[in-house]
């Protein structure tokens, strides 16, 4: 049975970045977006889980200098550099962002982008939701956020479930083993998602992901994160292997606190060690860490 969440915690990105295309492809006005942003918030408040909630509306913000916060985990791996159509801003994006932020002033979180992107910060809320008993929801289409445990609500198609910690954990693996082509996060090619979970839930296939012999000795005693490490074994150079595995996992990973980062399999187990309450973050803060 679905609860009633008493936080709804959006990723306004992935709301306003899909009506800005469209107001480009459709010609849209900007009073159509406000009205097309206003219908869909409405239509997420009449969902039953989040009929009672207070909303918090999300999205990333450019930094002064243009860093981010991903940047430092692109020595092996081009992060997002595939997304041509990104350089091309959506219609609108800023006055969309600016019409959020002055009708919902208090609940509304500009995220530094030197410290995260805005499913970075969902993610956290959502950690510190959990951590005080709160019932929330994820508002969000972005499959990055389906790592994170908890009810989920997808805005576009108004479907409404449970991720338990389990498949959070295996969601985020698999992502690891299939990529992110859309974020330029490459994968092993010829592996999907089916195959991804198959490998990772003790079913090994020697045609889909090559291990070699030591590999294949230790793969029933392994845990996820071992498993994924051995799957790039035979693809990455030894000398190369540490930093690309750090590279993947932290791209792909989403910050559940202040100072955290992936830090191995102990980074997906909830409670997470690495977060302390001391590390916990406010629904309507957004921290920088210079």
């Amino acid at each position: 049975m679905t609860e009633k969440a008493d936080i709804a915690l959006i990723d306004a990105d992935g709301i306003i970045f899909p009506i800005g295309f469209v107001a480009a492809s459709a010609h849209l006005s900007l009073e159509d977006c406000y009205a097309n942003i206003d219908k869909k918030l409405l239509e997420i408040r009449e969902q039953p889980i989040a009929e009672d909630a207070e909303f918090f509306h999300y999205f990333t913000a450019k930094s002064g200098d243009g860093g981010k916060y991903r940047d430092q985990f692109t020595g092996s791996i081009e992060y997002k550099a595939t997304r041509k159509a990104a350089a091309l801003r959506p219609k609108y994006i800023d006055e969309m962002f600016h019409y959020i932020a002055s009708r919902f002033p208090t609940t509304t979180v500009k995220v530094d982008a030197r410290w995260g992107e805005a499913d970075d910060m969902v993610s956290a809320a959502a950690y510190t939701c959990r951590a005080a008993d709160v019932p929330c929801v994820i508002v969000s289409a972005d499959k990055d956020l389906r790592q994170i445990p908890g009810w989920h609500l997808h805005p576009k198609k108004l479907e409404v479930d449970y991720v338990d910690e389990r498949v959070a954990a295996l969601n985020f693996y698999q992502q690891a083993l299939t990529g992110d082509a859309a974020d330029n996060i490459p994968g092993i090619r010829g592996v999907g998602p089916v195959t991804a979970v198959r490998y990772l839930t003790g079913s090994m296939d020697q045609k889909a992901i090559r291990l070699s012999e030591d590999a294949q000795e230790r793969y029933h005693e392994a845990g996820l994160h071992e498993r994924v490490t051995m799957a790039y074994e035979s693809l990455i150079p030894p000398d190369e292997l540490d930093m690309f595995m750090t590279d993947l996992f932290n791209l792909l990973y989403l910050r559940k606190g202040k100072g955290d980062w992936y830090r191995g399999a102990d980074s997906m187990v909830w409670p997470c060690p690495f977060v302390s309450d001391h590390d916990l973050i406010g629904l309507g803060e957004c921290p920088y860490e210079d």
